[in-house]
């Protein structure tokens, strides 16, 4: 008998039930001793606080090895002993958690400690996990069924065994119905359990593959909803984050908590695989978004920025290629969130998001990253880098890739990662217009951008650098300490630019050249337009014109044509036009120096159509005067801008388009609006 049960409880059994619970504590307990445990066990009039040193007992690590072992008993008779246990476990914790008084998982860890001895029977006891009914297991109630997978996940992590020695209990069918409803209970009950035994071991319970099935039962346990389902996701990875990332914590340094990322990212990934479509050229993850939409790219974020540093996460986690698969899954997911919403550039940007991408680059990034990394540098950061508020993080990223350029590792440097990172430093250090809005938005005072003096003073007291204009400092002494620091590396390249510019694009006397020009040059950091006698200087801001993600939607933006340089609120994005078919009607449409003309004499401003368009040297965005009821030009300009000869110079190019552009027809039914 067990030390641990006390007389005086046994004798309050009533006789039948005191002979049942004194053989199931026995060493040499009986296959017949186990099955009318079980039955004491489900019947109501057993007092609760004798069943936990009963299942105490009948858990006994000395008769494990005797029951399991493989040569004194049969298969069969191995399973009905394991199943008995398991049986007797999970109905007595039921009992004891409903009117429990201490946390209830204080209480499963407790009793599952003593499971620590069957580590080396992992496999066996998947295997009769297996076996155990669904009709049984429907019958445990969900916090109780929980917190013993909980517990049951703690034998290879106490015994610091691999993660693959977990039981594959979720083979079971229904296991997932059962076990999404109990994982909303217990995450309802977080704060009173203990936070980083519960975000590694009940990870640990879900599939590391899933079948229609698992998907199937998944949804159902979730009421057929992808959202609650996602909201748990969500909350499991709001609760796993700070665990992971914050170094005060107990468990920062925990080596179980690394692929654990993995895991509950797995379950995301692994369900959207089956239930998402990703025939054509349409990507549905829609678990994804859902998790996205219930706040979970922050702590994706957060995750990503800490995985990614493979330095630091080598030093806690060894696993073979671990961190990278947990790296290139993490990056994926952000990825496919940035691309379905822009607005999670900005969020996953305040979280650390760069400064992950920065350390995916300089320490290496191997080619099965390659892909991901070459679209977020060529199209996310692009476009990340034209919006005001990610500029400051954007350009510390640059310096610090340019800072450590020689250093890069071969990966880096090959095609396409190297011509990707390069083509998203341009987009950033050129960037020096747009700028200009982002200073005027800041709050009065700033800091001296030379790191080594910091000085807060008022901004109109900084000097900026004429090269970049991306500097500013309180004194020439700090621009220069500065410059010998490594601003002069990429500084002047703002400038070699820009005159390479100039050489390519001569002055023409066409009007339509003209605009280009004076947009091209604006965008492109120069700050000053070509000089036009024959019609006002032409700005567009950069962040408001390159918004566009598809090739059916672009922006409209509207252009104030006043004198002087015009401030942030001449410049507006109103709205999107899709692409639309149909050029028909005789008269022809005005040039674009009508065009100024009309808008000074009426409101003063024009709007115009943006279109990227496939050059010799490569693919550049083009602006064409566009009224805000005339949409119908987008397909004209695509079908233009499509026959252009790959094999013409810029400058022929963009004339033929400027000559074909003049001769395109109004529809007759907008013929009145002009």
């Amino acid at each position: 008998m067990h030390d641990i049960f006390r007389p005086s409880q046994l004798d309050r059994l009533p006789a039948a039930q005191k002979r049942v619970a004194t053989g199931a504590m026995k060493v040499d307990c009986s296959l017949a001793d186990q099955e009318h445990f079980l039955q004491l066990c489900n019947h109501e009039s057993v007092r609760r606080d004798l069943l936990l040193p009963t299942i105490y007992a009948s858990l006994d690590p000395r008769r494990i090895p005797r029951l399991l072992d493989l040569d004194a008993n049969p298969l069969s008779k191995r399973i009905l002993a394991a199943l008995n246990l398991f049986a007797a476990a999970i109905v007595g914790l039921g009992h004891l958690i409903e009117d429990a008084e201490e946390p209830p998982l204080h209480a499963t860890l407790e009793l599952w400690d003593r499971f620590l001895p069957w580590a080396r029977f992992a496999h066996q006891i998947g295997d009769v996990l297996r076996t155990i009914p669904s009709c049984f297991m429907a019958r445990v109630p969900p916090r109780a069924l929980f917190l013993v997978l909980v517990g049951l996940a703690r034998v290879p992590l106490a015994s610091k065994e691999k993660m693959e020695h977990m039981p594959r209990v979720w083979h079971a069918e229904g296991f997932l119905e059962l076990v999404i409803p109990a994982w909303q209970i217990a995450l309802d009950d977080y704060d009173q359990m203990k936070g980083a035994v519960f975000a590694k071991s009940c990870a640990l319970i879900f599939p590391n593959e899933y079948t229609r099935r698992h998907a199937d039962d998944a949804l159902r346990g979730a009421g057929g909803s992808i959202e609650h389902l996602a909201s748990l996701v969500a909350r499991h990875l709001r609760i796993l984050a700070p665990l992971l990332t914050t170094p005060q914590t107990p468990s920062s340094g925990d080596p179980f908590l690394i692929p654990l990322v993995f895991q509950v990212c797995n379950i995301t990934h692994g369900i959207d695989r089956i239930i998402g479509d990703s025939r054509g050229s349409v990507l549905k993850v829609p678990l994804l978004k859902a998790t996205c939409a219930a706040g979970a790219v922050p702590s994706l974020t957060q995750m990503f920025a800490f995985v990614a540093n493979a330095k630091r996460a080598g030093a806690i986690y060894s696993g073979p290629d671990s961190v990278l698969i947990i790296t290139d899954k993490t990056l994926n997911m952000l990825n496919l969130a940035m691309y379905f919403d822009p607005k999670y550039i900005a969020l996953a940007t305040r979280h650390g998001f760069i400064d992950g991408l920065v350390e995916c680059v300089t320490q290496g990034v191997p080619e099965s990253l390659a892909k991901v990394m070459d679209v977020l540098l060529t199209e996310t950061l692009t476009d990340a880098a034209l919006q005001l508020q990610l500029i400051d993080p954007l350009v510390d990223a640059v310096m610090r890739l340019s800072n450590e350029r020689d250093t890069l590792s071969p990966a880096f440097k090959s095609r396409p990662l190297g011509a990707a990172y390069h083509q998203a430093e341009r987009a950033i250090r050129l960037g020096g217009d747009m700028l200009d809005a982002f200073v005027k938005r800041q709050p009065p005072g700033r800091a001296c951008d030379n790191l080594k003096c910091q000085y807060m003073g008022p901004r109109a007291s900084f000097r900026r650098c004429g090269g970049c204009k991306a500097r500013f400092y309180c004194s020439d002494a700090c621009q220069k300490l500065d410059w010998r620091d490594g601003h002069q590396r990429w500084c002047l390249t703002v400038r070699d630019t820009r005159l390479a510019h100039l050489k390519i694009f001569p002055k023409r006397q066409l009007s339509f050249m003209r605009f280009i020009l004076n947009w091209y040059f604006t965008v492109n950091g120069s700050g000053t337009p070509l000089k036009d006698s024959a019609g006002p200087a032409i700005y567009c801001r950069p962040a408001s014109i390159l918004r566009s993600r598809g090739p059916t939607t672009v922006p409209l933006v509207i252009i104030e044509l006043r004198g002087g340089r015009p401030d942030d609120t001449r410049v507006r994005v109103s709205g999107t036009a899709d692409v639309r078919a149909g050029i028909g009607g005789a008269d022809q449409d005005p040039t674009l120096e009508e065009w100024i003309d009309r808008a000074q004499r009426s409101r003063r401003r024009i709007c115009v159509h943006v279109v990227k368009v496939p050059l010799v040297t490569g693919e550049h965005y083009i602006v064409m005067p566009l009224r805000s009821n005339m949409s119908y030009l987008s397909d004209t300009v695509a079908r233009l801008a499509k026959g252009i000869p790959r094999s013409l110079t810029h400058e022929r190019a963009l004339e033929q388009l400027a000559e074909e552009f003049s001769r395109t027809r109004v529809p007759s039914k907008l013929r009145t609006l002009y």
